[in-house]
């Protein structure tokens, strides 16, 4: 397992793993002492909500959210298109992701040039 994230209250870790380098999300809790596999997927740059109700990461063209009690996965957005890029990663075209102070998700974008961009979301 690799990438692994504190969760804000320190309950639990979160980390990427499985038999393909990338393809499941795991969750420690320090309560249980115990790994279990949170979702499925092709994950990259795992970040918490704020709130540690939620983990954000990429998952292939998308940003996805996952839910902390019910496991439940939704995409929140498609970046189907969009070429994105991070400084030292950017020859593997594996992009970035973060969250702003208000939970919204951040990510760099190749256009030529070094620039930021933060997605506003509509959420249903």
């Amino acid at each position: 397992m690799w990438s692994p994230r504190w969760s804000p209250d320190g309950k639990y870790l979160i980390a990427i793993g499985g038999p393909d380098v990338n393809a499941k999300l795991m969750l420690f809790s320090f309560a249980n002492n115990e790994w279990i596999e949170l979702a499925s997927g092709s994950f990259g740059w795992p970040c918490w909500s704020p709130d540690g109700e939620f983990v954000y990461a990429m998952d292939a063209d998308s940003v996805v959210r996952i839910a902390i009690a019910s496991h439940k996965k939704e995409q929140i957005a498609s970046l189907r298109g969009v070429r994105i890029t991070t400084y030292f990663l950017d020859r593997l075209d594996a992009g970035w992701l973060g969250l702003t102070p208000d939970e919204r998700p951040l990510t760099t974008r190749d256009t030529g040039i070094e620039e930021l961009y933060a997605f506003d979301l509509d959420y249903k």
